[in-house]
């Protein structure tokens, strides 16, 4: 679906996909900034909480198209920026 709706070749975003560094985490790894990620969102929609957090925790960007999390102290990418800026 993804490949489709960005008119994508579906084998090189299969490629793009599998050079991912993907790490899990569990809803405790965020508990040190679920206050603040309370604080951005929970007036918002509080089930993007726990990805705030985590974000905030690690200091990343974060990959989305909710609007609900442009409240974020972070850069926030929406997936047809990223697919500009990796050129895919």
């Amino acid at each position: 679906m993804f490949a489709r709706r960005y008119r994508l070749d579906l084998d090189v975003v299969e490629e793009a996909i599998e050079l991912l560094p993907v790490e899990r985490y569990s809803e405790s790894d965020d508990a040190s900034h679920l206050d603040e990620a309370r604080r951005y969102l929970a007036w918002r929609d509080p089930d993007d909480v726990h990805l705030a957090a985590l974000a905030l925790k690690l200091g990343v960007p974060v990959w989305t198209n909710d609007d609900d999390l442009r409240e974020l102290p972070l850069t926030i990418y929406t997936t047809a920026e990223l697919v500009k800026i990796l050129g895919v």
